[in-house]
């Protein structure tokens, strides 16, 4: 018997949508289509299991948004910084009415995942009145909640931190690579931390999600957890120092310099990040151990924990099969409790190329073995 090919709907073709549609393209037995403004603009995307689809999520309301949907069986929402607000409720609202004209039409449930691939909203809500767009995107948790069950749809959420790479944008201020000498500045306090994953791990997690069956793995109406490194930015200064070989000046942007700013320029979106990462809730997933529990068989104590935390306790496993095993421990606390194939090439897979090579080359250096 023949599974007929899912259907999946993929909302943009930015940053995101490209990182995701790369891996998932190599999965078998799937048809994507990309809804963007302008199809012209990226022909090059289309081939055998990809095809385009004109669609304008901010100009087309919610019942008509309803009926573009309703035809897929998944739904990845990729679109979503710089919408006007309201977007990402009016598109969870259409998916919701999309769901409940399946179930009239007797087909199955659709899978939702919602853009919400950042920090933890459940923690930051709407930061005290600052950021609205974070408001809006716990109100579309609590809309999933609330309503997907008796809608006909069966929601996803990836909390991923910030994309790595804005931590190196000139207008985010962090890392100032250009004029005289190279700054590196904390937002808050040294001490402060920040999640973050680079968009091309979020795009393979994502497709390993969305392709998985559901004896693999358990996301049915849960957020997952993922993460490439929890850093602090006295951290990230002296990663910065390491890779470009040479000192940095270091410079503190506190909590009430970056409220001033907004205050003097209210509706900067970015100087209003910068206050919420600067107070802190909800921007660091994990707690960074100053001290890394000791490692005993490739057991790792309660976590949470991501990934390069762990490295430093790798030294008493003494091989790489109790370092996997201690990952599989890892991600499980942090809700990737899949990853639980003896394989090198999937720890490689999920974990990333980086944090693989990383834990490679740890290993490698003569501690380990």
């Amino acid at each position: 018997m023949t599974t007929s090919a899912q259907s999946i709907l993929l909302l943009g073709a930015g940053e995101l949508g490209s990182a995701i549609l790369t891996p998932l393209s190599t999965y078998l037995n799937i048809k994507i289509t990309v809804a963007v403004r302008d199809p012209s603009r990226y022909a090059s995307l289309e081939c055998e299991k990809t095809s385009l689809t004109t669609l304008s999520l901010t100009d087309l309301s919610v019942e008509e948004l309803a009926t573009a949907f309703t035809p897929f069986d998944i739904i990845i929402g990729c679109s979503g910084f710089g919408m006007p607000a309201g977007s990402q409720m009016k598109i969870a609202k259409a998916t919701l009415a999309a769901g409940k004209q399946r179930i009239v039409a007797g087909k199955r449930a659709i899978r939702y995942f919602p853009w919400q691939w950042g920090v933890d909203y459940d923690i930051t809500g709407d930061a005290n009145g600052t950021m609205e767009l974070f408001g809006e995107q716990l109100s579309v948790r609590n809309l999933l909640r609330a309503q997907a069950a008796e809608s006909g749809v069966n929601w996803t959420i990836v909390s991923t931190g910030i994309f790595m790479s804005f931590l190196f944008e000139s207008y985010w201020g962090v890392v100032e690579l250009g004029g005289e000498g190279v700054v590196v500045r904390a937002l808050g306090s040294w001490e402060n931390r920040v999640t973050v994953s680079t968009v091309e791990d979020i795009g393979l997690i994502a497709a390993r999600i969305v392709c998985a069956s559901e004896s693999e793995l358990e996301t049915k109406d849960k957020i997952v957890y993922m993460a490439g490194e929890t850093i602090s930015y006295t951290r990230l200064a002296e990663v910065v120092e390491i890779v470009l070989g040479k000192k940095v000046r270091r410079e503190l942007w506190s909590v009430g310099h970056l409220k001033e700013e907004l205050k003097q320029d209210p509706d900067s979106l970015v100087k209003k990040y910068r206050v919420v990462f600067a107070e802190g809730n909800g921007a660091a997933r994990f707690d960074y151990l100053e001290d890394p529990p000791s490692l005993a068989e490739g057991i790792l104590p309660a976590g949470p924990y991501s990934v390069l935390q762990v490295l430093p306790c790798l030294a008493e496993t003494r091989s790489l099969a109790a370092a996997y095993q201690a990952l599989v421990v890892c991600y499980q606390v942090v809700g990737m409790a899949f990853l639980e194939e003896e394989s090198p090439h999937y720890l490689e897979e999920m974990v990333g190329m980086a944090c693989y090579q990383a834990l490679q080359a740890y290993l490698a250096a003569g501690t380990a073995y």
